[in-house]
């Protein structure tokens, strides 16, 4: 059954639940085909036989437990943030759970010991102020394939975190707080592409050299954040 569902799968849909479910694809469709599959085959069984590991369940806090320290609560409707606050997660992926921000229980229980947070595939439009010091032990905060739209809200990421911000599309413009926004979005290993129309052609510029000189006018540009060496 998994086999015939992995193999009607075209490449775009192979590489999108790839890149949900975190699991690096290469080669030709067949070959990622064949890796999405055996990757599926060992969820489900991590699911139906218990660890040999000492650990006495695999499904905690509505999660499932892929490690003593790592979490995958994606696709879930009610996490148990409260309960899992006390397995004191490092990596946690919260794929594709509807969220609007992080999780308000993120920053209300104890999670200071996290340091890797996925929340690609939601649709996050804006982050609160508190996330340097609710999670200040977080490295790596994923926030691809959301719905940010003020690359101002970067700002509220703690400087020194490693942030991913693909396919979030911005509107930016060369204000009094481009200096500052240049330099967060450096430190935050992160290249945002500004898109913009010169002599009638489209371009990709990126932010950093678009409002790298003050300019009269600031021209509205829309971008896509694309962190160092990803792969489209």
């Amino acid at each position: 059954m998994v086999r015939a569902w992995v193999y009607n799968l075209k490449k775009d849909e192979v590489l999108k639940y790839g890149a949900e479910f975190e699991v690096k694809l290469s080669g030709t469709l067949d070959a990622m085909r064949r890796q999405f599959e055996d990757w599926k085959m060992m969820l489900i069984l991590l699911l139906l036989i218990p660890l040999t590991t000492g650990l006495t369940s695999q499904r905690i806090c509505e999660c499932i437990r892929t490690k003593i320290d790592s979490f995958i609560c994606s696709y879930v409707e009610n996490v148990d943030f409260e309960c899992l606050s006390r397995e004191k997660p490092v990596e946690l992926s919260l794929i594709g759970n509807n969220y609007t921000t992080l999780p308000e229980e993120l920053l209300k229980y104890n999670f200071k010991g996290t340091k890797y947070i996925n929340l690609s595939h939601n649709k996050v439009n804006r982050l609160p102020n508190e996330i340097g010091e609710s999670l200040p032990g977080l490295e790596t905060l994923n926030l691809e394939h959301n719905n940010l739209t003020n690359p101002k809200e970067l700002l509220k990421i703690p400087m020194g975190v490693k942030a991913l911000i693909n396919h979030n599309r911005f509107e930016c413009d060369c204000d009094s707080d481009a200096k500052n926004l240049r330099i967060h979005i450096k430190d935050l290993s992160t290249i945002a592409m500004c898109s913009t129309i010169e002599s009638g052609i489209q371009k990709s510029v990126p932010f950093t050299a678009f409002c790298g000189k003050k300019i009269e006018i600031a021209p509205k540009c829309t971008i896509n954040y694309q962190h160092r060496g990803s792969l489209e």
